[in-house]
């Protein structure tokens, strides 16, 4: 009986690590969705990788708010990404890593949720956190990093699409 105790409370932790990090991260998306809607920002549909989904935000004739989605066979990756100008001013992300099947042995995710975070590289002031469980856990000098090269491609070939008349 206590084994089944044990067993019940280490996965109604897990369970509630889990809500914790998505509840963090469903702040951060509810405030991006409203900072396009207070800005008027008309959405465009566009898909520049059908792999990677993505919703466009444009105000004016300039993308200003993208949101990208990645899953891979272990990983899913959100990106919400802000651009001030025609610079990123800050990417939020949101990391599940899942468990494969039969303990990685076979492929596949097992569905159980193996790791959770949300990372803030703020590109204004260069610095970079991660959260886990909804606790700061590193806090440090945002270095630059690849995917930005992506994300600049990403944002060229749909403000192009967008065929903008101002």
């Amino acid at each position: 009986m206590k084994d089944i105790l044990k067993l019940f409370v280490v996965v109604n932790l897990l369970h509630s690590c889990a809500k914790n990090e998505q509840s963090i991260f469903s702040k951060f998306k509810d405030d991006f969705y409203s900072a396009a809607k207070n800005t008027g920002a008309e959405k465009f549909e566009y898909q520049f990788d059908g792999l990677m989904p993505q919703t466009s935000f444009f105000v004016g004739c300039q993308l200003k708010f993208l949101s990208i989605k990645s899953h891979g066979e272990l990983t899913s990756t959100e990106s919400l990404i802000y651009f001030e100008d025609d610079s990123i001013s800050e990417i939020i992300e949101h990391i599940e890593i899942f468990e494969g099947n039969d303990g990685g042995e076979t492929a596949g995710r097992s569905g159980k949720l193996e790791s959770d975070s949300v990372i803030i590289n703020d590109f204004q002031s260069r610095t970079k956190k991660s959260f886990l469980n909804s606790k700061l856990v590193t806090s440090g000098k945002l270095k630059k990093k690849a995917f930005t090269e992506y994300i600049y491609t990403v944002k060229k070939c749909t403000e192009k699409q967008f065929k903008c008349v101002p």
